[in-house]
């Protein structure tokens, strides 16, 4: 079972530097990550 905080922020805050700002926030890129190793982990091959 995976808990999904409801105030989680997906969006990023601007950071005022020169250049495109960040569409996504840290969490959220980590949140995925974290989803995306799960699952590889589970659908993984068993050892022989």
């Amino acid at each position: 079972m995976i808990w999904l905080d409801p105030t989680l922020k997906w969006a990023a805050e601007p950071t005022g530097k020169r250049g495109r700002n960040p569409t996504f926030s840290d969490a959220a890129i980590q949140f995925c990550l974290t989803i995306k190793c799960l699952s590889a982990s589970h659908c993984a091959k068993p050892p022989a």
